[in-house]
């Protein structure tokens, strides 16, 4: 028998960033990992949670808890550069280091990030030379439930047409249309939660527009096969982080065992994931005691994050993460 929840729809709706490529034209040469000026620029947008009547909701990380509507809330989020970058676990960053005579990234390193006037750390940034990066950009949010009597369990929307995580494109005429090229598939979308009871942030889940074909090369020197991260100062890895691609949302993990993070729809009822259910997040309460971040950056060792792809392409990318709620009695 199939276990729904009562009419529990929770969707981040509004566009998680929008970056427009700013690349320069280097050479007719394939360049890993950029090099340079290359980088994308993601300008102001919003998220939003909607609460279809029931309990949860979302705001910004900061802003004060509103348990008297159960209608959309927005919360805005700041964009800026990005550049490629690489992380296993949201925490640890590398960027590249240096180029071989091919061009391959050869070695790697982490970045000391810039602080402001006040000694305070600039989220994503460091600087190389004179020149200014950022390695990521995020939206940090709190989730809390509507009611003081409920407890809600987060899992990925699978109902959602366009696919739980949207990939998007503007035109001139403002119309959307969801992409998942070259350009695109180096994106990665993280997504973090601190539930409030000391174990801090985790990563529980990447997404990318595009998979990692099993028999693709990593741009960098280790050339590692499919899906990859950066281990150490000079070699490459396969993540140990979960991940979903395109409109698959199930992972298998090293022990065989296949995880599925897509909630479905069935009339006005979310039905929980078949097989092994994962969360995103469990047990949100009324008090906002659970912080998620969105994280998204450009993969360095994806095959696609080079410069021959992105030189000239002017398109501003919108990431879209929906996500739907289910009560936790229903979720057990």
């Amino acid at each position: 028998m199939k276990k729904k929840s009562q009419k529990l729809k929770v969707q981040l709706l509004g566009a998680i960033l929008s970056a427009s490529i700013s690349a320069v034209a280097l050479t007719s040469a394939t360049y890993a990992w950029y090099v340079s000026n290359n980088k994308v620029t993601s300008e102001t947008s919003s998220i939003m949670a909607e609460a279809n009547g029931f309990m949860l909701q979302i705001v910004k990380l900061g802003d004060t808890l509103d348990h008297g509507s159960d209608t959309a809330l927005v919360s805005a989020v700041e964009g800026h550069k990005i550049s490629p970058a690489s992380t296993d676990d949201a925490k640890s960053w590398w960027v590249p280091e240096n180029w071989n005579a091919d061009m391959n990234v050869a070695t790697y390193m982490h970045p000391t990030w810039d602080t402001d006037d006040k000694g305070n750390t600039l989220t994503g940034q460091y600087t190389v030379g004179e020149e200014t990066y950022y390695a990521y950009a995020v939206g940090e949010y709190t989730l809390y439930t509507l009611t003081n009597t409920g407890i809600c369990d987060v899992y990925l929307d699978g109902s959602n047409v366009n696919g739980a995580v949207e990939v998007t494109v503007k035109d001139t005429d403002g119309k959307e249309t969801v992409v998942n090229d070259k350009v695109a598939a180096s994106l990665r979308v993280g997504i973090t939660i601190d539930d409030g009871k000391g174990s801090g942030e985790q990563l529980v889940l990447v997404y990318a527009p595009k998979n990692e074909d099993s028999n693709s090369h990593g741009n960098d020197v280790n050339s590692t096969n499919g899906w990859s991260v950066v281990k150490d100062n000079n070699s490459t890895t396969a993540p140990s982080y979960p991940y979903v691609y395109e409109k698959t949302y199930t992972w298998t993990d090293t022990t065989g065992t296949t995880y599925n993070y897509a909630a479905t729809k069935d009339g006005f009822s979310y039905v929980l994931p078949n097989g092994n259910a994962r969360k995103i997040a469990t047990g949100v309460n009324y008090d906002g005691n659970t912080t998620m971040r969105v994280y998204i950056w450009m993969e360095g060792t994806d095959a696609d994050c080079i410069s021959r792809i992105v030189d000239g392409d002017m398109r501003k990318f919108n990431v879209t993460v929906h996500l739907a709620g289910v009560a936790s009695n229903l979720s057990q």
